[in-house]
């Protein structure tokens, strides 16, 4: 076989050969950007997938705050709404708009300059609570006072102090509402005792709670029959 020959040969042979090897070149190098590419997406899929899921944790913290903001706005506006109920019943009692018989009446004591309640005031109190059971057109009027020590301001706020003490218990302990009970403030001005003696201040230092059966519960705000207000 000359050269010639032996070359057209070599090339007929060869060329498939290359082509295979192209081919298969090919198919590795497509495997190897599949591949790569892959590797490169996976972190972004899992990253969007990780802020999906925060989206929808954030999503239902949010939707969770709402709810509890808006059962916050409720539960003010019903305290405003008693609070006012309760300035207008003090106010009839104070001006003898409403008419009433007084069926109990209780005293709880304070330190010197406090008005936090003792254990002896807390028992004294539940067993307000569980007179008002007994009867819907039952209301109370609360009443705080001081000794005569201090300003005639300063007593009247301490006066008041001490009248909240004893509705902010009754409500919160006994969920008494706030528009069943009237707060006033008399300071130094009422005393039961008089004298310079601690033991005489000691006595001025009080709460006064009386119970009253109102005689139209209408115009105390009650409604008639009204007793949705106990648990």
């Amino acid at each position: 076989m000359n050269g010639s020959m032996m070359w057209k040969t070599l090339a007929r042979t060869a060329a498939p050969a290359a082509v295979l090897a192209l081919g298969l070149a090919g198919c590795a190098t497509k495997g190897f950007v599949r591949e790569y590419v892959e590797t490169q997406e996976q972190p972004q899929r899992e990253a969007v997938s990780k802020l999906g899921q925060d989206l929808t944790a954030t999503r239902g913290i949010a939707e969770s705050a709402d709810q509890h903001a808006s059962a916050a706005m409720d539960t003010a506006r019903m305290a405003l709404t008693e609070a006012a109920a309760s300035r207008r019943l003090a106010s009839k009692i104070a001006s003898g708009e409403l008419k009433y018989n007084v069926v109990q009446a209780h005293e709880v004591h304070f330190g010197f300059n406090k008005y936090t309640l003792d254990t002896k005031a807390s028992s004294e109190l539940d067993q307000v609570a569980s007179l008002l059971d007994q009867n819907p057109r039952y209301i109370l009027e609360i009443t705080g006072n001081t000794d005569n020590v201090g300003s005639d301001r300063y007593n009247q706020q301490l006066g008041s102090e001490r009248a909240e003490s004893v509705r902010r218990y009754l409500s919160d302990t006994h969920r008494v509402p706030l528009s069943k009970m009237a707060t006033i403030s008399f300071g130094a001005g009422k005393p039961v005792a008089h004298g310079e003696g601690d033991g005489t201040r000691a006595l001025n230092r009080r709460a006064e709670i009386r119970v009253l059966e109102v005689q139209d519960p209408d115009l105390a705000g009650l409604g008639k029959g009204d007793t949705s207000w106990r648990p």
